[in-house]
């Protein structure tokens, strides 16, 4: 069997595409919030990384499908 990538879908805290992730790390910009939006007692690194636009019921869920969108799309 032979896999071909031929798309890339990618949202992250720095934003949504390639360019984004990018400008982040050639720029060093910081995409994680040193105070994250829930309780943190007890954590030794509480910083949180949000990704914008995503519904508050199933996030995780509503997130693959806009990636694999994505994917589709730039293939």
């Amino acid at each position: 069997m032979r896999v071909v990538i031929t798309g890339v879908g990618v949202w992250t805290a720095a934003g949504r595409g390639m360019p984004a992730l990018r400008d982040a790390l050639r720029t060093g910009r910081r995409c994680f919030s040193p105070s994250p939006p829930y309780a943190a007692e007890g954590l030794r690194q509480p910083a949180c990384g949000r990704i914008a636009d995503l519904p508050r019921d199933r996030p995780v869920e509503a997130l693959l499908r806009a990636v694999a969108a994505d994917a589709v799309a730039d293939a």
